[in-house]
């Protein structure tokens, strides 16, 4: 029987032994890390917003109706985030090699990947080893969906 089958060890099992790992940090500096995770946050989503194409530009590229852009939104076959009023569309899903213009399986890709729209396009933008440094994007242009669609599935939160 280990000692803390017998209840002698007091630690919950998940907590970090301080002998090894130092001690916890004090709730102020946990307060204040949490804090500047947000900002680091907030400020990749207006980097990506800064780096995205409007809904009408978007239009414009594909040749087709702002609404077609906003019913692909609402379909998830476009990757897209909300700034105030207005839509603001990741360039990197866009590919004039595709007849559609735009990469495919975007709703399916969506579905299985952890986070959401901003750590979405950071990934997809990424150099990933499991595709020879490619990016997930040129991945998909240049072997197709299933392989980045596979690796997505294969992402947990805590590997992020």
């Amino acid at each position: 029987m280990t000692s803390s089958e017998s209840g002698s060890d007091k630690r919950r099992p998940t907590e970090l032994d301080a002998k090894l790992w130092g001690s916890a940090p004090d709730p102020a500096t946990v307060t204040k890390a949490a804090f500047s995770d947000l900002q680091d946050q907030f400020a990749a989503r207006r980097q990506l917003s800064e780096a995205s194409i409007s809904r009408e530009e978007a239009a414009r590229l594909l040749e087709v109706a702002p609404q077609s852009i906003t019913a692909g939104l609402a379909a998830h076959k476009l990757v897209g985030i909300k700034v105030g009023r207005e839509w603001r569309l990741p360039r990197w899903q866009f590919n004039p090699d595709f007849p559609s213009g735009v990469l495919p399986k975007l709703d399916v890709l969506q579905s299985v990947f952890p986070g959401g729209v901003v750590s979405l396009s950071a990934w997809m933008q990424s150099e990933q080893p499991e595709f020879g440094s490619r990016r997930p994007r040129d991945e998909m242009a240049l072997r197709g969906v299933a392989p980045v669609i596979a690796l997505a599935e294969s992402l947990t939160a805590a590997a992020w």
